[in-house]
């Protein structure tokens, strides 16, 4: 498959750091290098209820591996797509591409993402219909913001790496998600339209990370959320009701030097495009990881002294 951008994404810890605690330990100090495979998935069924008839979109998925670097407050990752993973194989030139950010403003949790995916089957259980239309293509842009009511509680032992949850804790964390969904197949003769989707809601989440043993954690969380969807469709433009639900799972080892794990995250919106259509998205994430922190050489601890004091940390 040839070398690949499969991750590139920048991670801050936050305007304000956190500090070690009973609770919570943080490990600013190391170099991390891991190696890790990556599945991004971003799903559309379309529900025409009177008919009793359900369109699935589903992309022509690929499995990348990636090499990531991580150093106090930034990490970035690069990655191709091997042909001995048996999902690559048949491609049929479709492309994925995936970014996110993640910022930690004191208990503040900014999340970004981006997922571009080229190449969809339009597949029909009922009829036993699946038709592969390789210049369909979706994009998704958005994020949200959230607020962690439990300052004992750290999203940096999971999500970065460079922080250990010493003692149980769970946090309520309420949030609002914003995103710009593109459903385009006017390059795809049989369609020729391109369909937007505007989702915004208030969301009610709740994270608890479980220290199962000294160096082993288990984090999850579970969300709800309600908001407005707006579609710009090719006919007509519609607004409705939006439900939402989010999942996290991510067992995981954070030693001294080694670290690894599993992560899984989904989340799946839920809306009336029209009378009696429904439109359902589902995003899910998998990866599973492995790393070593090295002792950070010199010259990055002083650009790191340079760039907090540039940014008055």
């Amino acid at each position: 498959m040839g070398l690949r951008l499969a991750v590139i994404s920048t991670l801050f810890s936050g305007v304000v750091f956190a500090q070690d605690t009973t609770y919570v330990r943080t490990i600013n100090d190391k170099l991390s290098v891991h190696l890790f495979a990556l599945n991004v998935t971003n799903d559309f069924s379309i529900n025409y209820l009177d008919e009793g008839l359900e369109i699935d979109i589903i992309p022509n998925h690929k499995t990348t591996l990636n090499v990531g670097v991580q150093y106090d407050i930034a990490s970035f990752s690069i990655g191709f797509a091997p042909s001995f993973f048996g999902e690559n194989r048949d491609n049929e030139k479709s492309k994925m591409l995936s970014f996110s950010t993640t910022l930690y403003p004191g208990r503040f949790m900014q999340w970004a993402e981006v997922y571009y995916q080229r190449g969809m089957s339009l597949e029909s259980e009922s009829l036993g219909f699946t038709r592969y239309m390789p210049q369909l293509k979706s994009l998704k842009i958005g994020g949200s913001t959230s607020f962690v009511f439990n300052r004992n509680f750290s999203f940096r032992a999971v999500t970065l790496q460079n922080a250990r949850q010493l003692r149980s804790q769970g946090s309520f964390v309420p949030g609002i998600s914003y995103y710009y969904t593109a459903l385009d197949g006017r390059k795809e003769p049989d369609l020729g339209a391109r369909t937007v989707f505007i989702d915004v809601a208030l969301e009610a989440n709740y994270f608890y990370n479980w220290v199962i043993a000294k160096r082993f954690l288990l984090a999850s969380g579970i969300g709800l959320g309600l908001g407005v969807n707006w579609t710009d469709d090719t006919d007509a433009n519609y607004s409705a009701l939006l439900s939402k639900a989010n999942l996290m799972i991510a067992p995981g080892y954070n030693g001294e030097r080694w670290f690894g794990g599993l992560q899984v995250r989904a989340h799946y919106t839920a809306h009336e495009a029209e009378s009696a259509v429904e439109v359902g998205n589902g995003v899910g994430y998998f990866t599973g990881f492995v790393g070593y922190r090295f002792n950070a050489p010199p010259f990055l601890e002083r650009q790191k002294s340079k760039v907090k004091g540039l940014i008055g940390l």
